[in-house]
């Protein structure tokens, strides 16, 4: 099937063309094997969607595959994915389904499976589902009723408990007096309603921008380029910060009033020096001083590690990577920087409304800007781009075009690998588990004319002049 991509980030493709109902049924008994053999029983099992036009007839093919086999089967509706992976904790179910394409472009659309934490599976789980949805004579035992409950409006009062519980009676508070105020942009998507209301929770007054669901107005995932267009209307708005969500709202990114001073967005990778700035000298457990980042995460975070005494763990690109490593380390933070996102537990996920949360807790404590916390860090610049390629062996082709540096790797042999030009500046390269040949590059380093160069150098590297996407 043309341009379907499988991996451990879950299954994506174009709807009608790659990914469809028949698919879906598939993978969701492929799913149901694997948790059954985990459980013992018929399972209970959540499921949600996020606002892609397709997610109600892929999430109505999945039941129908389930339904037979469940004890009881919890629709959400349409959900951000860190409510889902809430709702599966919450509910104490054996796992979810999250029916997302998440940042992917709108006519792509796909699904990620939860584990009984709500975490997403593990690289090892993943690749069993994988393999089950190849395998015509899987056999399942027949469940004696299945319980179908709708428990949208319920999950909502949850998650909101559940930010409120994170930043704390005392921040809000102090949020509610500082009398903030945001521009947001859901695009549509997942964080159309949920977001405004945790705002008002918080005593935020926000300004929305693209609230009907399903409506995408600019590119799914929130990026500098994408958002753009929101920084004069913060500033004419006179309001603290812009957020702009992808489709299910586990990335976030953070538009600046003053975009000319720190750039028009606030990087995921300060995200989590800012978060990581704040909650480490709360840690009153060294053990728990611990922060755990992708491998395409910007050495910004590891001068705030260093700066608190923290430990740094680093570990290959992939959200359930990082939250795996996370729990094994009993970490107090962490995030993939490259992929507008920090992770606090006990989220098991990315979110970007819980991270918008924090800032406002950070800004109403500190009496300072975003522009202001970010421009107190030392600066490190890391463009990142994709570039549209077929490379037969990608850690190859990187290692022979740089033999005389220095290099470091994660995973197999699609995993990362990165090029350390000097001791504090490098090129990272990895190929795309969501996006079909598509080829992903960041440059880290203290200077932006260097980190601009290394992304030039990168790309010809892979023989490529022009074809960025």
């Amino acid at each position: 099937m043309e341009e379907l991509v499988e991996s451990f980030s879950g299954v994506r493709g174009i709807y009608g063309r790659s990914l469809n109902e028949k698919l879906a049924a598939v993978y969701a008994k492929a799913y149901l094997h694997h948790i059954v053999s985990e459980a013992g029983k018929a399972p209970k099992l959540v499921i949600g969607t996020d606002t892609r036009p397709s997610g109600d007839s892929l999430k109505a093919a999945m039941i129908s595959a389930l339904k037979d086999y469940c004890s009881a089967i919890i629709d959400v509706d349409v959900a951000t994915t860190p409510m889902i992976e809430l709702a599966v904790r919450g509910y104490k179910a054996d796992g979810g389904i999250i029916i997302t394409a998440s940042h992917n472009p709108a006519e792509y659309n796909g699904w990620k499976f939860l584990a009984k934490s709500g975490a997403v599976l593990s690289a090892s789980e993943m690749k069993k589902v994988i393999e089950n949805s190849k395998n015509k004579t899987l056999k399942i035992k027949k469940s004696a009723k299945c319980k179908i409950s709708n428990m949208s409006l319920d999950l909502e009062q949850k998650y909101r408990k559940f930010i409120l519980d994170i930043v704390g009676k005392s921040n809000a508070q102090k949020i509610k007096k500082s009398k903030l105020k945001l521009v947001i942009d859901p695009n549509g998507g997942a964080a159309w309603s949920i977001a405004g209301k945790v705002l008002n929770d918080l005593g935020v007054e926000a300004v929305f921008i693209s609230e009907e669901p399903g409506k995408f107005h600019r590119k799914i995932e929130p990026t500098e380029q994408s958002l753009s267009f929101m920084v004069p209307i913060v500033k004419e708005e006179n309001a603290n910060f812009g957020v702009g969500f992808d489709c299910d709202a586990d990335r976030a990114e953070f538009v600046l009033p003053f975009g000319e001073i720190f750039g028009k967005t606030l990087s995921g990778h300060y995200l989590i020096a800012i978060l990581a700035d704040y909650l480490l000298p709360k840690s009153k457990n060294i053990k728990s001083k611990v922060v755990v980042v992708n491998d395409a995460t910007s050495q910004i975070v590891a001068h705030v590690a260093k700066k608190h005494k923290a430990k740094l763990y680093v570990v290959e690109v992939g959200e359930t990577n990082v939250v795996s490593e996370m729990q094994r380390k009993k970490a107090c933070i962490g995030g993939e920087g490259s992929a507008a996102g920090g992770i606090i537990p006990p989220s098991t996920c990315r979110d970007g409304i819980l991270g918008m949360a924090m800032l406002l807790a950070i800004i109403a404590n500190t009496k300072k800007t975003l522009v202001d916390l970010a421009s107190e860090m030392p600066r490190y610049y890391t463009p990142q781009i994709k570039v549209k390629t077929k490379v037969a062996n990608l850690k190859r082709l990187v290692k022979n075009y740089f033999k005389e540096y220095k290099i470091t790797e994660t995973g197999d042999e699609t995993g990362g690998i990165k090029v350390w030009i000097d001791a504090g500046s490098w090129i990272w390269f990895r190929g795309s588990k969501t996006e079909p040949d598509i080829i992903n590059i960041i440059a880290d380093s203290m200077n932006q004319d260097k980190s601009d160069d290394m992304i030039i150098l990168g790309k010809k590297a892979l023989g490529i002049d022009s074809k960025v996407c």
